[in-house]
């Protein structure tokens, strides 16, 4: 997870302008922004968010911007969490959300301590 994420940092930082993003808000509404600007947001709140992301967010030099979710501070779960969960507890290993307009999805064991992650779409 920390490669990936350093590595996809990198291509960002050679590729656009990184601006945080009150820097680039200012920059819209004066007609400044530059081109290929990006700004990096967190919009979680997740404990990872300091402990992965921050590091190396501060050795590259790329300016991010982190909201909380305040109201889970101190515990319980978002409720994309809790879907989350719901797909790593399936038994086999498709879920099938055709009747919602969906595709079925085959998930295949992931890097990240045996978690699920959608591997490729069977239509």
């Amino acid at each position: 997870m920390r490669e990936e994420f350093d590595s996809q940092l990198g291509v960002l930082s050679r590729w656009f302008n990184v601006l945080p993003l009150r820097e680039a808000a200012a920059r819209i509404r004066e007609g400044t922004l530059p081109v290929r600007s990006a700004c990096v947001t967190f919009d979680d709140g997740y404990a990872d968010n300091v402990t992965v992301a921050l590091p190396i967010l501060r050795r590259r030099g790329v300016p991010a911007t982190f909201f909380l979710a305040t109201g889970f501070i101190d515990g319980g779960r978002m409720w994309n969490d809790s879907v989350i969960e719901a797909v790593r507890a399936m038994p086999g290993d498709t879920l099938d959300a055709s009747c919602i307009g969906l595709d079925t999805s085959t998930f295949l064991p992931s890097t990240c301590g045996g978690r699920r992650s959608r591997g490729r779409c069977r239509r």
